[in-house]
């Protein structure tokens, strides 16, 4: 058990095993992580030696992978939070109404299943995260062709690709 990796919120042991100390917390007779780090268990005393994670909160910059599109209404990201704070490739949702100010009728007028986007956090709640890309400065960074699969590159509103096409996106200003 010595020196091994303990995040918030992970059990360590019983509180008649070992006592909480640094980094530690116990909770109903159960001790827990409070940081991520390394656990020491010497004298009795669970004592976790690492920093504390800030976690995530609205107004944070991520970056996102568009995952699927659940509903109409409703899509699924996997993100990565620019900073590196909070969580590691987690999942969030992107309403339709935060794509843009406005009116959007579909998702895929704007994003691809597959872009990368730069967006950012609007609600941490208990049931999930959710993205916003309708601030000018936020939208599709990255994308591939939906013909012949290549990386595109950015010119004006969309992507064109080697091959010629040309995708509309919610770009970046």
């Amino acid at each position: 058990m010595k020196n091994e990796l303990v995040y918030p919120g992970k059990t360590i042991s019983t509180s008649e095993e070992l006592e909480p100390s640094k980094g530690t917390f116990e909770q109903s007779g159960i001790v827990y992580g409070s940081i991520l780090g390394k656990l020491s268990t010497e004298k009795l005393q669970a004592t976790v030696n690492g920093k504390t994670i800030r976690m995530l909160k609205k107004g944070d910059l991520v970056y996102a992978v568009l995952e699927d599109v659940l509903s109409e209404q409703m899509s699924l990201l996997k993100f990565q939070p620019v900073d590196n704070v909070g969580v590691d490739n987690s999942f969030a949702f992107m309403r339709i109404s935060e794509i843009q100010k406005g009116y959007t009728e579909r998702f895929s007028d704007y994003v691809k299943i597959g872009d990368y986007l730069k967006a950012r956090i609007v609600e941490v709640k208990k049931l999930g995260t959710y993205l916003t890309i309708a601030e000018p400065d936020l939208g599709v960074v990255k994308a591939n062709c939906r013909q012949c699969k290549k990386q595109m590159t950015r010119e004006g509103n969309g992507f064109k690709c080697v091959c010629g096409n040309f995708e509309k996106r919610k770009v970046p200003k």
